[in-house]
């Protein structure tokens, strides 16, 4: 906050980066009174060849992640103490920055790309009738997504929250769990294995769902949070 209000002596444009000889600070403020610094050693290549824009790409998405799971700060500052809410961004930010490897970001994490599975006619009805059936069946299922492997299938969500659950999903989620061998085996008698995540074997009280800020879309493209839909 110092350096922004101190380059607004200078000009009307927003401190976005400050470079010095061994780090890069890029500010984000992605909402009144609150401000993001993302802070690199630039002594290796592969960190001096990442433009400012990417990880001001990268800065955003963390917020937008953040704000998928737990919605926007000042709605948080709104009903919490300032040491919950502390909590709240230790606990998230500490573990996903761990996540990330910010030398090996490519355009997919500039741009919050998505990779789709390219499928024929028929496997594309195939998919729509089983999103269908799952939804016919079971009343409290709003919305589907799909993966095969990396690559997305099919998708209920808007495109804004897609990308940022596809982005969790791929970067964070899976890989974590692949690693520590906590997503099973359907069948090891398949050729292709698939695997799945599970919750705990008796849900009681004291165990709540993640939780999702979802987005709608209106006629002229604005996005607004609606309510809080369990995932």
């Amino acid at each position: 906050e110092g350096m922004a209000n101190f380059a607004k002596r200078f000009s009307n444009t927003p401190c976005e980066v400050l470079e010095t000889k061994n780090t890069r600070q890029v500010y984000f403020g992605p909402e009144p009174d609150f401000w993001m610094v993302l802070t690199v050693t630039v002594t290796e290549l592969n960190v001096k060849l990442i433009s400012n824009l990417t990880l001001r790409a990268l800065l955003t998405t963390c917020y937008q992640l953040f704000v998928l799971f737990y919605g926007d700060f000042s709605a948080l500052m709104a009903r919490m103490e300032i040491n919950e809410f502390r909590g709240k961004l230790r606990k998230f930010f500490a573990p996903y920055w761990v996540a990330i490897s910010v030398g090996e970001c490519d355009i997919h994490d500039f741009v919050l790309g998505v990779k789709y599975l390219s499928v024929d006619p028929n496997t594309c009805l195939c998919v729509q009738r089983f999103v269908n059936s799952l939804q016919d069946r079971h009343n409290p299922v709003k919305y589907v997504v799909l993966l095969h492997k990396d690559k997305l299938v099919y998708s209920g969500l808007n495109l804004h929250d897609t990308r940022i659950l596809y982005h969790y999903l791929i970067k964070i989620l899976f890989p974590a769990h692949m690693e520590t061998n906590d997503m099973e085996i359907i069948s090891r008698s398949l050729k292709n294995m698939g695997r799945y995540l599970n919750g705990p074997e008796n849900f009681d009280h004291n165990i709540t769902a993640s939780r999702l800020h979802l987005t709608t879309e209106s006629q002229d493209g604005i996005l607004t949070q609606v309510e809080t839909r369990k995932k």
